[in-house]
Formats: C-alpha cells, sequence, structure tokens
C-alpha cells in the first residue's frame, strides 16, 4: 500500500492506494491528514504508521491500518519526526531516528500493537533517510545521513533488544536508499 507522500509542487497529499498483485486502487477512506516523510512498516496483518511532515510542521501521531479503515492510536511515543527507519522485527515495529526538523535524531522505539516503548540502548549515530529491512531475526539499518547532511556508510543490526555495528564493507556511503529482503523462489 502507499499512503500520501508530496506531488510535483512538493504539496502534501492524504491518499491510500493498495496493490493487488495487478493493479493499484486508491481507497475511499478517512485517515491521516496530508503528509510526507512518513514511515510505515507492517506487522500481524497491520500497517502502521508514524509521523511525516507537512511544510514545515513535523508529526507524531500513529495510525493502523487494517485492511479497510484506518485507526488513529492515542497513545503518546516518538517525538515529531519524518524519515525515520521502520521495519517489523516478530510481532513488533522497530523505529529508529529520522528528522525531527532541526537536526536528526538517534532514538529507538518498539511498537506491540498498542504502545510504543522507548528503547535505552547505545545505537547508531544520529541519522535520518537511512535504509532497513528485516532479515530473519534481526533488522538490518545501512547509510543514511548524519546530522551535517552527509551520507554514511555503515551498517548496523537490531536483534530485538540490542544494536550492533558490523564492520564490513559495502555499498559506499549513501542517504535515502531502499532495502528489502530478497525471497527465494
Amino acid at each position: 500500500m502507499i499512503f500520501g507522500g508530496s506531488d510535483f509542487d512538493f504539496s502534501p497529499l492524504d491518499d491510500t492506494w493498495t496493490w493487488d498483485g495487478a493493479a493499484w486502487t486508491q481507497q475511499d477512506v478517512v485517515g491521516p491528514s496530508p503528509r510526507a516523510g512518513a514511515i510505515m512498516a507492517s506487522a500481524n496483518g497491520t500497517v502502521v504508521l508514524f509521523g511525516g511532515v507537512a511544510g514545515e510542521q513535523f508529526m507524531a501521531d500513529t495510525w493502523t491500518w487494517d485492511g479497510t479503515l484506518w485507526t488513529e492510536r492515542s497513545t503518546s511515543g516518538p517525538s515529531p519526526r519524518s524519515v525515520a527507519a521502520m521495519a517489523a522485527l516478530n510481532g513488533t515495529v522497530v523505529l529508529f531516528g529520522g528528522s525531527g526538523g532541526v537536526s536528526a535524531l538517534s532514538d529507538t522505539w518498539t511498537w506491540d500493537g498498542t504502545t510504543w516503548t522507548q528503547q535505552s540502548v547505545v545505537g547508531p549515530s544520529a541519522r535520518e533517510n537511512a535504509a532497513v529491512a528485516t532479515l530473519g531475526d534481526s533488522v538490518v539499518l545501512f547509510g543514511g545521513e548524519d546530522t551535517s547532511g552527509a551520507p554514511l556508510g555503515d551498517t548496523w543490526i537490531w536483534d530485538g533488544a540490542t544494536w550492533s555495528e558490523r564492520l564490513v564493507s559495502g555499498p559506499p556511503p549513501r542517504s535515502a536508499a531502499t532495502m528489502a529482503l530478497v525471497a527465494g523462489p
């Protein structure tokens, strides 16, 4: 599914689209306000959307999509942000960093379907626009850009409780890349 983003004039959008394997269908639903840079992940059959930005306004709202309806979740959680990294792991969603407007962030949060919990862990440096994907029993995070806007090229693994840096060679530093698991046939 796709929600929001911005058009060619960089105006934020609030439309919801689903893909059935052959075609896109626009859903006639009321949901989150217009925004770009929101973060989404799917866990336990539900899509979780957090934050985003519209103009200069950064958001901190949480929404879930059950396949038919958007529901705003009344819960406290991460500070307002956009372009964070978010992926599902073992039925929970992990969110890292993003842009809070003034600079990049370095906090880690988990969503259990009801509540956001900030994790008191040491992890990647502050960054936004990092690439992230779930691989088995871990989440892999790569790159992004630091607080000065410089691209990063480090690799981190979240195992559900801690971050660990993997000192490996790989792609050159980059920001706003995408990452996905490649499943076998």
